[in-house]
């Protein structure tokens, strides 16, 4: 969240927040509005755009794995998607309510952005607005892996080398202020280590 704003994001859709006994957490601010559906079930998207924006969520096209919400600009309004299609979503993809706010878009003539998480659904892409977005199936073929073993290695250097730099960029390296006791030492473990050290050093010299 802090690199977020510290970033000068102004809009994020996100898929797979942090949630905690059914509600989005992790992403309180004060400087963001966070668009959330209020359906029960397992929440897999949200999205949250700075408050001086002038937008608003769209509930009938919306729900746990839907959040669209319309960003009023000038001349014309923009509307935004963030979309997960779940691996257990039942019958085929996208869910209708997603494609009813592309049909809606595009009888209204209004920009749309889509922020989508598919892993599951590798498979197939999301078609064009002008076929109604019916799902386009890929052939299927196996990816090509590496030709020989020296390959491999260099592979599984670079992608471990792109880890650390990821994580070297993301988390600053701090050091631990104050007692380098852990919070789990106390006064009582304390006398019993000196009482230990005094039983080992008097049988020591026998």
């Amino acid at each position: 969240m802090l690199r977020l704003a510290g970033g000068g994001a102004d809009i994020a859709l996100i898929q797979e927040p942090w949630v905690v006994c059914g509600k989005v957490s992790g992403l309180g601010s004060p400087d963001y509005m966070l668009f959330v559906s209020n359906a029960q079930g397992n929440i897999r998207t949200c999205i949250l755009a700075r408050k001086h924006l002038n937008a608003f969520m769209f509930h009938n096209f919306s729900n746990e794995d839907n959040i669209a919400v319309s960003l009023e600009l000038q001349p014309a309004p923009v509307r935004l998607l963030a979309c997960y299609m779940a691996y257990d979503q039942e019958g085929p993809l996208p869910e209708d309510i997603t494609q009813s706010l592309l049909s809606d878009c595009e009888m209204n003539k209004i920009g749309l952005i889509v922020g989508c998480d598919a892993n599951a659904h590798h498979t197939h892409t999301v078609g064009e607005l002008k076929h109604q977005c019916k799902g386009k199936a890929i052939p299927e073929k196996a990816p090509e892996g590496p030709h020989s073993e020296v390959r491999l290695h260099d592979l599984i250097k670079t992608f471990t080398t792109a880890c650390k730099s990821a994580c070297k960029a993301s988390c600053s390296v701090s050091r631990p202020k104050g007692s380098k006791k852990p919070p789990w030492w106390t006064h009582n473990l304390n006398n019993i280590r000196k009482i230990s050290r005094t039983l080992f050093n008097q049988a020591k010299p026998s």
